[in-house]
């Protein structure tokens, strides 16, 4: 793979470099230098798509671009015409850059941008050299490096003032890359295998981006419909070479790119993973976004933590022997211990039937969770026993019967459909509309009963609820998760709710759909 030979040049280059340049004096260049422009405050700000241009001769997929360019002149240009960053590549065998790239870039554009050092950073020598040459960003790539290189250069980077552009190419890498929580987050539309280029890369994994962190789309970005698409995405940067260097007039360009990535004032800030919500739990964990979505009957810990990375805001475990998603304390227990060790920011439930407060409680604490589902006669007395915010479940027959539900205090209240003799996990929907008759104006619900990735839209438009939630409709068997319709249900569920926000006629209550269970017992 290209990326693997590019790996291994760099780091015979970088030793010949070192034996030039001893690293403690190149570390001293390093720290006698300006301090670094912040990079995340130029690049995160309202209004719409930055752009982080590009400077570089040339690409292993299209060969020579612009051979001749002339890094510090183009770099004014870019800065002139409204590029918030410069990313110039010094990699030399098949970029055909240089380390003099990088300072003639710093100062032609001075502080009125920030500067990337664009290269195959593998080596804590490549950070001290971009810090000395004038760069204010490092990048990182992910698929280059193992976690531990990894997690020691983003650090030292962090040490020097650089800002660290991590980049990620698909969700194995994303997933490595979270833990760090990058403040600069690229996703490379590029394919390493293939070097085919498709910006529905950056769509896919952006659900999975915290909120906080500003994205940067990166590779194939050349049209004002793409800059379109990406600022109704949300995302915040991105990053254009190709499209920039071998322009006419790149002036020109970059204005029309920014132009088209403009956002509407009115237009909805990007939702990722870790945003606050209003309902405060012990761990202050669960997230907000328009609707919580709750994946249940979780019983391994791949399954809970593909869930957590998919945006879902709360990971639901049954207690409930009869369950056939029933899953021990001890197994919850050690579940949620890695979870909390991996930075998961959703809110952790556990569903009880038939248990006393006092068994609650003692799993609560064994298994260090944050809120409990209570099903079948749920006491106004027991939900304030409870130390931790309940969800009360109630299985709708003809109507809801609002008052009882409110009698009981519940922080909200998970509706789930009916059938004779069975607790739950019926596999049916039922009539929607019902909801409505008689509904208060503040009630706090929860959807659930058949839910999946098809119809998940359709019950958020006829009801409006404050959650949904959903687990065999996601399943490949009972306990055991889908990931990719764990995904599309927490993004549909997403798409529905952002829908409603926008002024719209009334929508019609959709018909019942006969699908797979919902979570529960």
């Amino acid at each position: 793979m290209i990326l693997d030979e590019l790996v291994a040049s760099t780091r015979v280059l970088v030793t010949q470099r070192k034996q030039e340049t001893p690293i403690e004096a190149m570390r001293a260049r390093a720290l006698a230098t300006a301090p670094p422009l912040d990079a995340v405050s130029v690049l995160g700000a309202d209004g719409g798509v930055s752009i982080i241009a590009e400077v570089k001769r040339a690409s292993p997929s299209k060969g020579a671009l612009n051979m001749a360019l002339d890094p510090a002149a183009l770099a004014a240009t870019y800065a002139s015409a409204g590029a918030s960053a410069i990313s110039v590549l010094t990699e030399p065998t098949r970029f055909h850059g240089r380390l003099a790239d990088l300072a003639a870039v710093r100062e032609a554009v001075g502080e009125r941008c920030a500067v990337l050092r664009k290269d195959f950073i593998v080596d804590p020598y490549q950070l001290y050299e971009a810090r000395a040459y004038g760069a204010s960003m490092a990048l990182l790539i992910v698929a280059a490096l193992d976690d531990g290189d990894l997690a020691a250069l983003y650090q030292q980077a962090l040490d020097l003032g650089l800002t660290p552009l991590v980049e990620v190419h698909n969700e194995a890498e994303l997933r490595r890359a979270l833990p760090l929580q990058p403040r600069l987050l690229g996703i490379n539309n590029r394919d390493l295998h293939t070097f085919d280029v498709n910006i529905e890369t950056t769509r896919c994994l952006l659900p999975l981006v915290p909120n906080d962190a500003v994205l940067v789309s990166e590779s194939g970005i050349h049209s004002p419909e793409q800059m379109r698409a990406l600022a109704e995405m949300g995302v915040d940067a991105a990053l254009i070479g190709e499209a920039l260097v071998t322009a006419s007039d790149p002036a020109k360009r970059l204005i029309e790119l920014l132009e088209a990535g403009k956002r509407a004032p009115n237009a909805s800030p990007r939702r990722g993973l870790v945003v606050k919500h209003d309902a405060v739990v012990k761990h202050n964990m669960v997230v907000k976004h328009d609707i919580v979505v709750k994946i249940c009957g979780l019983t391994t810990l791949d399954d809970a933590s593909h869930a957590c990375l998919s945006g879902a805001d709360l990971l639901g475990f049954i207690f409930v022997e009869s369950s056939p998603r029933c899953v021990s304390p001890d197994a919850v227990a050690k579940i949620t211990r890695a979870l909390r060790d991996e930075g998961c920011s959703a809110g952790l439930v556990g569903l009880f039937h038939g248990h006393s407060v006092n068994e609650i409680r003692d799993i609560v604490a064994r298994c260090d969770l944050d809120m409990v589902q209570l099903h079948g006669d749920v006491s106004r007395e027991a939900v304030r026993t409870l130390d931790v915010p309940v969800l009360a479940a109630h299985r709708v027959r003809e109507r809801v019967p609002w008052d009882e539900l409110r009698g009981i205090g519940a922080h909200a209240y998970v509706l789930d459909s009916y059938v004779k003799g069975q607790l739950g996990g019926t596999g049916r929907t039922w009539r929607w509309e019902i909801v409505d008759e008689g509904r208060p104006a503040n009630a706090r619900i929860m959807m659930a009963g058949g839910l999946n990735p098809d119809n998940v839209g359709d019950v958020i438009r006829a009801t409006r609820p404050w959650g949904v939630d959903v687990a065999s409709g996601v399943e490949l068997r009972p306990g055991i998760k889908d990931p990719q319709r764990v995904t599309q249900f927490v993004l549909r569920a997403r798409a529905a709710a952002r829908g409603l926000r926008k002024p719209s006629a009334d929508v019609p209550a959709a018909p019942p759909i006969d699908s797979n269970q919902e979570c529960m017992t």
